[in-house]
């Protein structure tokens, strides 16, 4: 035993030894390899914070463009005759001037009307930009094809006029109507600004290594002094990143390492790390050796004296009592753990009903906030019957909520949605129409309370109302297939995008961070979890026609509604 044990500690020490031999060897590949890739790492995020601050700036002049073509009196001057622009112009010209004397890097702003009139801010600050201002606005006019209706503001391509570069900010002016068409258009804003005030984006260490470039233009380079260095042998790695909602790419380069003072570094780091290893080496064979070794070599020793001297050698009897001991300490143990748990789930099921409760008792302030503004409307019109009716029905409904079981039958679920059907035809007559259609067998099924209003709210709402559509129908379908309750809700509205169906059809703790607008939904969804666990499922779907198909698969557990 002692033998074997030693044969075993001397190829230990020959292995560490092999390994230090092997870090030492793989010190200089790796701290190398750490260098480019820190480089790398270094340059990707000066260009993710380059893009990011670009976009930022970007989004803000959009958001200031849009603010100023919005402005009612920059409309009636676009729209007007030629008295009320001679009446406006002053005022427009005013608040064209006030906002580009705001916003960086703006040389001018100009109006270009649908019928060819124009009207151009008075800056303080023109110099030698005025006339390529002027020259650069006529060229994005025609470039752009501002003459023809456009929906949404945009950036120009670059311009190099006079040894300066320039690009526009185009934003078309409409009425403030929640949809213009296009024959709303009245012309557009051009606000021209210099590029080379786009270095402010860039970080302050990486000004000399880094140039936002359209195409072949670079947009920040102030001379050739730094196109010079795009060719220098001081650089191993050049890389990019596009910006986006324009047509700028960010440039940086990657500067090599310095391999001698990588070889120093990995020469001193293989030292430190050759001596600490053999040291710890030494010091955890001798405490092995003293805490486990020694002890089975003496309990080898004891058991080769009981082959030879078993008249003269003591029955361990002490040691089967130990085990003894050993077994039952184990077993009161393994019962201990079985008692915790036991509490454990005890506790766990607990907070499982008080989650349930919490996430039943969110869909009733949802659900009042959302009528109250309803009656609040109804009282203004005088409509006393309808808010009487309407009253009497979310009275109902809210009973229907307070009621202590989380589960109930299907038939029951029906007719609390029965009554807040009336609501909706109280607020919006017969414009949405809802189908309810119910096999008699699915009728006595359990479902969680108030599983279907949620649901028939979020399309009305999301599918038609806030997607502006005056008519709509909603069909709901209850049956049972193998055993299973299948209910199907089902609408033509608005629909969701794929990346929200693929976010909805992931497990309920992956979609369930928060942020989502349906909060029925996931309401909903978090409740059948809790309650069903695997045995139910949500898949959300489009349908052909157009619109979003909520199929909830309800299995085993819970049993059927017996009562």
């Amino acid at each position: 035993m002692k033998r074997s044990l030693s044969g075993m500690f001397v190829i230990s020490f020959v292995l560490v030894m092999i390994l230090l031999l092997s870090v030492i060897l793989g010190c200089y590949s790796m701290v190398l390899h750490q260098a480019r890739e820190r480089a790398q790492i270094s340059a990707a995020e000066m260009l993710s914070d380059t893009a990011s601050s670009l976009r930022n700036e970007m989004l803000s002049m959009m958001d200031g463009s849009n603010i100023i073509a919005d402005h009612r009196d920059v409309y009636s001057f676009m729209s007007g005759t030629t008295l009320e622009r001679l009446r406006l112009r002053d005022s427009v010209r005013s608040l064209l001037t006030t906002y580009i004397n705001f916003e960086p890097g703006a040389v001018n702003a100009y109006l270009f009307t649908a019928d060819g009139a124009h009207l151009s801010a008075a800056p303080q600050r023109m110099e030698q930009d005025g006339s390529a201002a002027f020259m650069v606005s006529r060229r994005v006019w025609q470039d752009e094809h501002l003459g023809e209706p456009f929906r949404q503001a945009h950036f120009s391509r670059s311009y190099l006029y006079h040894g300066r570069m320039y690009y526009a900010l185009c934003t078309p002016v409409y009425p403030d109507i929640a949809a213009p068409a296009s024959s709303d258009y009245v012309g557009s804003m051009i606000l021209v600004l210099q590029a080379q005030a786009l270095s402010k984006a860039i970080p302050d260490s990486a000004l000399t290594d880094t140039v936002i470039a359209d195409g072949e233009l670079l947009l920040t380079a102030p001379d050739d002094a730094l196109r010079s260095i795009w060719t220098s042998d001081q650089r191993s790695m050049l890389m990019q990143q596009d910006v986006p909602m324009t047509g700028w790419t960010v440039y940086t380069a990657v500067p090599n390492v310095d391999s001698d003072h990588v070889v120093q570094r990995v020469g001193m780091l293989s030292v430190i790390i050759g001596s600490s290893a053999l040291l710890l080496l030494g010091v955890l064979m001798v405490v092995q050796y003293r805490s486990i070794v020694g002890p089975i070599v003496d309990l080898a020793k004891q058991m080769d004296a009981l082959d030879s001297e078993a008249g003269s050698i003591i029955n361990p009897s002490q040691g089967i009592h130990e085990l003894n001991r050993l077994t039952g300490s184990m077993n009161s143990l393994l019962g201990r753990i079985h008692q915790l748990n036991e509490e454990m789930i005890h506790v766990r099921l607990k907070s499982y009903e008080e989650h349930i409760t919490f996430l039943q008792a969110q869909i009733n302030p949802h659900f009042l906030y959302n009528n109250f503004e309803t009656i609040r409307g109804m009282a203004s019109t005088g409509n006393a019957a309808a808010i009487r009716e309407m009253a009497s029905c979310m009275a109902a409904i809210y009973r229907y909520c307070c009621k202590g079981e989380s589960l109930v039958a299907l038939q029951q679920e029906l007719e609390c949605l029965q009554r807040y059907l009336r609501i909706l035809h109280l607020r919006f007559a017969d414009q949405y129409e809802v189908s309810v259609c119910a096999q008699q067998e699915a009728l006595v099924y359990a479902v969680p309370r108030m599983i279907l209003q949620p649901l028939v709210e979020n399309a009305v709402t999301h599918g038609f109302v806030n997607a502006g559509r005056k008519q709509g129908r909603v069909e709901i379908t209850a049956s049972v297939e193998s055993d299973e309750l299948l209910l199907r809700i089902a609408d033509n509205g608005a629909g969701m995008s794929e990346k929200q169906l693929e976010q909805y059809n992931k497990p309920a703790p992956e979609h369930d961070d928060g942020t989502h607008s349906h909060i029925g939904i996931t309401n909903v969804m978090r409740r059948l979890q809790l309650i069903y666990g695997k045995h139910a499922c949500v898949r959300f779907s489009a349908q052909e026609q157009g619109g979003l198909c909520i199929e909830i698969r309800i299995g085993q557990a819970p049993e059927k509604w017996t009562n």
